[in-house]
């Protein structure tokens, strides 16, 4: 079994690049990680109660996560699996730590500027697809201190150093068109 994983910044287009290569090839299985922990789900509770406690959060994000790829694995052995999204997380003490599996790493490299101007845009698009249920329940975690938007600067700030961890943890930096040659070549 092959499993790539497309990692990237916040708005860099993983999901929709992983949805491209599932309609260009029918035997990829693409699982955004991203839901595994969405906002108001069992297991983005329990990770805000965690939050004043790095060890415990960090041990429970990666069980939460392993148990995800596991499944994933498991129930696709004969498929590609592209997995888009999360698979390494900053962590509260800002030490990033990742799940391992054996994997292709891709990063999918934007410029910073369409990055900034995706990551914004992407909260006005996630409100107008929400539950009102939901939409409160962030809200108002946002406004409790309990979760955050991530400023300009902050995004500056990682933008680079994202680059070069992913690139010190064996990720390959490139462009969403080389990252559908390479799935799609190795896949034949």
């Amino acid at each position: 079994m092959r499993t790539v994983h497309i990692s990237g910044t916040s708005g860099s287009g993983k999901t929709t690049l992983g949805q491209k290569l599932k309609a260009a090839n029918k035997n990829i299985v693409h699982v955004d990680t991203d839901e595994f922990i969405q906002h108001g789900t069992p297991e983005a509770r329990l990770l805000l109660k965690l939050e004043k406690q790095p060890k415990k959060y960090k041990a429970e994000w990666k069980r939460i996560l392993g148990e995800k790829v596991s499944f994933y694995r498991n129930k696709y052995p004969n498929k590609l699996l592209v997995f888009t999204g999360l698979l390494n997380n900053w962590g509260l003490d800002d030490e990033p730590y990742e799940i391992e599996i054996p994997c292709d790493k891709y990063f999918l490299n934007v410029p910073l500027p369409e990055i900034l101007k995706r990551y914004y845009l992407r909260i006005c698009e996630t409100e107008k697809k929400v539950s009102k249920a939901q939409s409160d329940w962030y809200w108002n975690c946002l406004a409790k201190g309990k979760c955050h938007v991530r400023s300009s600067e902050q995004i500056m700030k990682n933008y680079d150093y994202d680059i070069k961890w992913h690139k010190s943890h064996g990720y390959k930096i490139l462009s969403a068109d080389a990252i559908m040659l390479k799935v799609n070549i190795r896949n034949n």
